[in-house]
């Protein structure tokens, strides 16, 4: 009968404490997919094998990037998923783990016979395809931010999916170059069967990015939840279950 009773007062003291974690981005495939899409995403499905589990609800809706992240940082929404922490600031609460490793690529036409690009320098002759309010870490975002304003240098693409943009333009000689994450812009690619029209033209920088939830700093319930991540990244690897998140998307764990 204790036992019982146990339970009862267990599942109810979950279904108290259960929250709807509201998480919004643009679409940045394979980070984060559309809603409607069987598969979410790589950052999606993460965050709900480690929330559900703790009889959380995710609610995952797609909005322009600079929305989303203005929406957390001011409480309006619970977190957004795909930040470099060049993305965020004081506003943002972040776990100890990246949840996917990338490296920022340029992009070309096929045709276009471009020399690897190895340097931000190499940039300026260039139009440069950018998404608006990404951040591509503190060299790219100095070379961006101040030539933002020269129309034959910085194109930006706008909406809530920017990166489909970006390739029309390069597709149709709108753009020289198209700089983008590598693991997002290699699937897009791909799934859009662009393999053989537009290709990567190398990396003007050396570092990795890692990418991660961002949480509000003005929520609460960040700070569990950010707990809740930060214990279960690594269950999640131990017993296999994010190499096969991964692994629907093509992509093999980084550690």
């Amino acid at each position: 009968m204790r036992v019982a009773l146990a339970a009862v007062f267990l599942s109810a003291a979950t279904t108290l404490c259960a929250e709807t974690v509201s998480i919004r981005a643009d679409y940045w495939a394979p980070i984060n997919n559309d809603p409607n899409e069987a598969n979410k995403g790589i950052m999606i499905d993460v965050a709900k094998a480690i929330l559900e589990p703790a009889g959380h609800r995710v609610d995952y809706k797609m909005l322009p990037w600079e929305r989303s992240k203005d929406g957390v940082a001011d409480g309006t929404f619970d977190c957004i998923v795909g930040a470099l922490k060049s993305d965020v600031d004081s506003k943002f609460v972040l776990p100890k783990q990246p949840w996917v490793v990338s490296q920022q690529t340029v992009y070309a036409r096929a045709d276009s016979n471009f020399q690897q690009i190895t340097s931000v320098s190499a940039l300026s002759p260039f139009l440069l395809g950018v998404s608006a309010g990404y951040s591509y870490g503190d060299e790219l975002d100095t070379y961006y931010k101040k030539n933002i304003d020269d129309p034959t240098k910085i194109y930006v693409a706008r909406g809530n999916r920017p990166i489909r943009e970006l390739l029309l333009r390069l597709s149709t000689k709108k753009i020289q170059l198209a700089l983008e994450t590598n693991v997002v812009m290699d699937y897009t690619i791909s799934s859009t069967k662009l393999n053989n029209l537009v290709v990567s033209v190398g990396s003007p920088v050396k570092q990795r990015d890692e990418l991660f939830i961002a949480c509000s700093a003005k929520k609460s319930t960040t700070k569990s939840y950010i707990q809740l991540f930060d214990e279960g990244l690594p269950k999640l690897r131990a017993d296999g279950r994010f190499a096969e998140i991964l692994a629907k998307y093509g992509i093999k764990d980084w550690q």
